[in-house]
């Protein structure tokens, strides 16, 4: 009868050739692991998030972290680097390809369409809190597996609507121990206006591309609006002297605008108006904006921003989600239409991982008249 094999441990002695080397399993390139001593902060911004939230009304929704990938070429757009460059992107055992989520809104619309909540009526306020996936590069406080903090309107596009969320991310930083921060605002136009200036950008940047770097130079192609969103100091002196997108709004576009800026200073928010501010996705319309700190001007900031991953200038950044065909099927649209319905759109506010920094001097403020009565913060 043959005896069970043994496990045998050898131990290198001095002279012994080890032939082959284990290593232990470790995470993947560009994520983390949360560790307990960090969790608690963390829990502490999405409670506080989540109470905000409730305090305006906002109703939270989850969807899935795989969708289509059709989802968000179509809305995202094809021709962004996060499209190009950045989706987790494959075929499953049905040959059907499928991406880990690079952000939420488009999951937020699609799901807002397939289960007909517009048929509820009303505006539609809805947050979301989860990881979002992009291979960028790995670096210092960013991550191919980052964290957002949503927010979403749909069913209306009021000026207000766009105030009632900045005024809810300032207070969100009020209530995060979090004073000194810039609230910077623009506009990117709608289908109207913008390929408008779209093209008057591209004839401008023809002059000066070869100037650029690598990435410019193809965007000037693809998707001039992201050169005016570049990082590249070398760039900045011939960036600065393109063509500005508010000198070719629409006068209904001048006017929403108008409309926000004017809710802001009634709400006492404080901001200052970026002309450079730009999104490249491609279903962003009219308002955007960023909220960003530098560390000499920030310190009460340095311990949040070194525990959520980052140490040097973030931000939050949104815009307009705009009524266009995208995730949206032409067909739905063009019942909505003959019905007589509003078309969707939405608001959102994002807050990556590596963006809890700020600057500047909206300082804390409440809710609204009448929000603190349905939640006490």
């Amino acid at each position: 009868m043959a005896r069970p094999a043994r496990a045998r441990t050898i131990t290198p002695s001095r002279g012994s050739i080890v032939t082959k080397a284990f290593s232990a399993i470790r995470s993947v390139k560009g994520t983390r692991d949360l560790l307990p001593s960090e969790t608690p902060l963390w829990q502490r911004v999405e409670e506080e998030a989540r109470r905000v939230f409730d305090a305006y009304n906002f109703r939270e929704i989850r969807t899935p972290v795989l969708e289509r990938t059709d989802l968000f070429a179509r809305s995202v757009g094809a021709d962004t680097d996060i499209v190009t460059k950045e989706m987790y992107t494959f075929q499953d055992r049905d040959e059907e390809s499928l991406t880990l989520r690079p952000e939420a809104t488009a999951s937020v619309v699609r799901a807002y369409i397939e289960h007909r909540l517009f048929h509820e009526g009303g505006v539609h306020k809805l947050y979301y809190l989860g990881p979002m996936f992009r291979r960028e590069r790995p670096q210092k406080g960013r991550y191919r597996q980052f964290y957002q903090i949503g927010a979403e309107v749909l069913g209306s596009d009021h000026p207000t609507i766009d105030a009632e969320v900045l005024e809810m991310l300032t207070f969100l930083l009020a209530r995060l121990g979090l004073r000194e921060f810039s609230l910077l605002i623009n506009s990117v136009g709608c289908g109207k206006c913008r390929p408008t200036y779209v093209e008057v950008l591209r004839e401008a940047l023809q002059g000066v591309k070869s100037q650029l770097c690598a990435d410019c130079q193809r965007r000037a192609e693809t998707n001039p609006l992201r050169v005016l969103d570049c990082k590249v100091e070398a760039d900045q002196a011939q960036i600065a002297r393109l063509p500005r997108i508010v000198d070719y709004l629409c006068a209904d576009c001048r006017k929403h605008f108008d409309g926000v800026k004017a809710e802001l200073a009634q709400r006492g928010v404080a901001y200052e108006i970026n002309p450079r501010l730009v999104r490249g996705l491609d279903y962003y319309t009219r308002t955007t904006f960023e909220i960003t700190s530098s560390p000499e001007r920030a310190p009460r900031w340095r311990p949040l921003r070194r525990a959520l991953g980052n140490a040097r200038r973030a931000v939050f950044a949104g815009l307009r989600v705009c009524d266009r065909p995208g995730p949206i099927d032409a067909g739905r649209r063009a019942r909505r239409q003959s019905e007589g319905r509003k078309l969707n759109r939405g608001v959102c506010c994002v807050a990556r991982r590596r963006s809890f920094s700020a600057r500047g001097g909206t300082g804390s403020r409440a809710p609204p008249a009448g929000m603190e009565s349905r939640n006490r913060l």
